[in-house]
This record gives C-alpha cells, sequence and structure tokens, in this order.
C-alpha cells in the first residue's frame, strides 16, 4: 500500500485542459511555452523559486462554505450533483521592477486564453470537450469566477519580482454514488405537477422543500421507528 496511490481526474483534467490550450494559442508569439508544467499542490509564492516557470497551480480550493451536494435518486443508484471549487494560480519568472510593464500583456494573454478555455470546457487543441466529460463536468458556472494580479517579492535575494496571478472557478460535477455511500439526508428537495382534469393540461409546476428524519434504506433492512425509508426507484 502506498500513500501517493490516489489521484483527482478533476485537477488533471483542468490543468491539462489549461496547458495544452494556452501553449498552443500562444506559441506562435512567444516561440516558448507559456505554461512549462502544471502543478497540482498548493504553490506558496514565498517559494516560488524553486519551481519550473512558468507555472499552473490548479487544486481544490476551501469546500467547507460551499453548498451541499444534490442528489437524483431516479434510478438503482443516485446521481450526485456538486459544485467544486478550484484555485488556479499563474507564475512567471522573476523580472525587475522596471520591465513590469512588458510582463502585464503575458500575464492577461495568458488569463483570456486560459478562461475561455475552462469556461467553454473546450479546445480544439486538447481533444475537444472530452476531457470535462471524462472528469465529470457538465457546467462551468461564471458567477464563481474571481481574478486578480498578485507579485512573489524575492528582491531580498537578488531573483526579482515573480508576476502572477490567481484566480478561482467553480464547476458543476456529476458522478454516481451507491445507496450505501449517501449520508444523513437532511432535506428533500420534491417537485410536483398539478392536473387540472377540467383544463385538459397541467398546472404551473410548485416545487416545495421539506425535512424529514430517515436513514438509509438497501429494501433488506427493517426501517425503525420514526425513520422513513428512501427508495431507490
Amino acid at each position: 500500500m502506498s500513500l501517493d496511490v490516489t489521484t483527482d481526474p478533476l485537477v488533471a483534467a483542468v490543468g491539462t485542459l489549461a496547458r495544452v490550450h494556452v501553449n498552443a494559442e500562444l506559441q506562435a508569439t512567444l516561440g516558448e511555452d507559456a505554461i512549462r508544467k502544471v502543478y497540482s499542490h498548493p504553490h506558496p509564492l514565498s517559494i516560488a523559486s524553486v519551481f519550473d516557470l512558468p507555472a499552473l497551480n490548479v487544486v481544490r480550493a476551501d469546500e467547507t462554505s460551499r453548498r451541499a451536494p444534490l442528489y437524483d435518486l431516479g434510478g438503482r443508484n443516485a446521481t450526485r450533483y456538486a459544485r467544486v471549487p478550484l484555485a488556479i494560480t499563474y507564475i512567471t519568472p522573476p523580472t525587475s521592477l522596471e520591465a513590469l510593464d512588458r510582463r502585464w500583456p503575458l500575464l492577461q494573454n495568458v488569463w483570456s486564453r486560459l478562461f475561455a478555455a475552462l469556461s467553454e470546457g473546450y479546445s480544439v487543441h486538447a481533444g475537444g470537450s472530452e476531457i470535462y466529460t471524462a472528469a465529470g463536468v457538465i457546467e462551468f458556472l461564471p458567477e464563481g469566477t474571481t481574478k486578480r494580479e498578485i507579485y512573489a517579492d524575492a528582491s531580498a535575494g537578488g531573483a526579482g519580482i515573480f508576476p502572477a496571478f490567481e484566480a478561482r472557478i467553480e464547476l458543476l460535477t456529476r458522478d454516481i454514488v451507491t445507496p450505501a455511500e449517501l449520508g444523513p439526508l437532511l432535506s428533500i428537495l420534491a417537485s410536483y405537477v398539478l392536473h387540472d382534469d377540467t383544463l385538459g393540461a397541467p398546472l404551473p409546476l410548485v416545487v416545495d422543500l421539506i425535512s424529514i428524519p430517515h436513514r438509509v434504506y438497501d429494501g433488506d433492512d427493517p426501517v425503525s421507528d420514526g425513520d422513513s425509508p428512501v427508495i431507490d426507484g
């Protein structure tokens, strides 16, 4: 057993899409890769000089304040929908204070190509939308996007200033979970369609949110008093 066998397909997909698309789009202009390497671990600016720059860092952002996932129990297993925030940092090699004006266009060009690829989930340079699809991404959520320019100042050691930007994006993902993997159910979002036979057409959709106590019911165990079974389709 190894501590290093786990992977994160979502982070890998975003990093691959970003690197391939940005490099292909800017290769003719720069004559070299705008993203030399993608890292999928926290990338402190205080140690920027030890990384292979220019570099992109993609990690899952703090998820403690995000919304709880939604589950569709319409089948034998449940479909889980979750909003996943990602933190992205792009760091360029060091430059002098006098040369900063010539570095900003690079940051803007990288961000515009990066945002285009991630918001569309598509690049002709990276196998189209298959990268997102394989990672379970179904939608880019634009309201979750933020971005700002930052500096890593290493001038005390003679390295100069590392111009960079950091951004945050949010993706909607979908995956399949078994009933045994479901946690405690806190609420049910139920949809009702009311019909009026005299009109011969359904009335407007009514959506109601209710909370009930429950535990997961697999069809074999008896339901104890006060519990409500979740019937899986």
